[in-house]
């Protein structure tokens, strides 16, 4: 497998591009109640900036799973080198940048030379840009297994800086989070891998912060499923945003909705299908969500029960719907974008 096709990491790693989400129009204002935490108000002047938050997100965590599918395909390189040397610690270089150093370290807790339960591998960055474009990432991803058999399954510990210049200013990211990561093969009659993140605990979470501003994101099932040597993969993300001090729920109502993607155009692919609901989260029995304290949502949150739909429909082309007053209506407004202007 190689890293530098299967990895993208960019601006696009967590949230990016949403700092302003809740800053446009009445976007920052805050529900139809007197509570102190209110849903996040999506309005025609946010729509563009509010929808970054979800795409955003569905980049994000198929990058971890591809950190953890690289790692463990050099162990039994690994493992071979270690034991022809007899230096079970030596870190190994993983090629994964441009400039800059990407070093795995492989805790093998029972000395058996292969991956098993209780093992650590732990990927550092150091200065490290990925993409060839100069942004640079310093810090550590940990994978503490838990299981390899009949599925891998690992804690996931993320800590990393992201250093990168935005129209000649400098502009500093970090990235921190804690949740579990489960890693099924050849169970999916077209994927051979189908990788899951959260969806045990909630207290799950992932942290942003940009520039001083903290984002979060909570509480989430996501569902990512592709082959390595396929170019069509199917993303799945639910779960409980914190905007700027504004929740939202991100996913969907009714069932699975995928958003579907051909790798093959362009740097880390384009939908082609699929949608995404953000909605502007209250807590009702009837949503189906139980609170979040991870994010700092409670049991009831005050909501204008505004909603944006992200539509993927083909080649990269997306259709924003607002809606105002619930989900069940015709959008109030509708704008024609693209995921690559959403994502840059």
């Amino acid at each position: 497998m190689n890293a530098r096709r299967v990895l993208k990491v960019g601006s696009a790693i967590l949230l990016a591009g949403v700092l302003g989400a809740s800053c446009g129009g009445s976007g920052g204002g805050g529900g139809d109640g007197g509570g102190d935490v209110s849903g996040f108000k999506f309005n025609d002047a946010n729509m563009e900036t509010a929808a970054a938050t979800g795409t955003s997100l569905v980049d994000f965590f198929p990058a971890v799973g591809r950190f953890a599918l690289v790692m463990v395909d050099a162990v039994p390189s690994a493992a071979a080198k270690r034991l022809s040397a007899s230096r079970m610690s030596d870190p190994m270089d993983m090629e994964m940048c441009w400039s800059g150093s990407s070093m795995m370290t492989w805790d093998d807790t029972d000395n058996n030379s292969e991956i098993s339960a209780g093992d650590a591998l732990t990927l550092t960055l150091t200065n490290c840009d990925m993409t060839g474009e100069g942004s640079k990432a310093t810090g550590s991803a940990e994978f503490t297994f838990t299981s390899v058999a009949p599925s891998l399954a690992a804690d996931v510990v993320l800590d990393l800086d992201i250093a990168d210049t935005v129209d000649g200013k400098p502009e500093t990211e970090t990235i921190g989070g804690s949740f579990p990561m489960q890693v099924a093969l050849g169970v999916d009659p077209v994927y051979q891998y189908t990788v899951t993140y959260g969806g045990k605990s909630r207290s799950d979470v992932l942290t942003q912060t940009l520039n001083g501003k903290e984002q979060k994101f909570g509480c989430f099932d996501v569902s990512h499923k592709f082959s390595p040597m396929d170019d069509t993969e199917e993303i799945l993300v639910r779960g409980i945003a914190n905007v700027a001090g504004k929740i939202m729920q991100v996913g969907t109502y009714f069932g699975d909705n995928f958003m579907t993607f051909d790798a093959s155009a362009g740097d880390g692919g384009e939908p082609v299908g699929g949608s995404l609901w953000l909605l502007s989260f209250d807590g009702r029995p009837n949503v189906g969500l139980a609170p979040c304290n991870a994010v700092g949502s409670p049991g009831q949150v005050d909501s204008d029960d505004s909603s944006l739909l992200l539509t993927a429909t083909g080649g990269g082309n997306i259709t924003l719907g607002l809606y105002l007053n619930g989900n069940n209506q015709i959008p109030t407004k509708t704008i024609e974008t693209t995921w690559g202007a959403l994502t840059q």
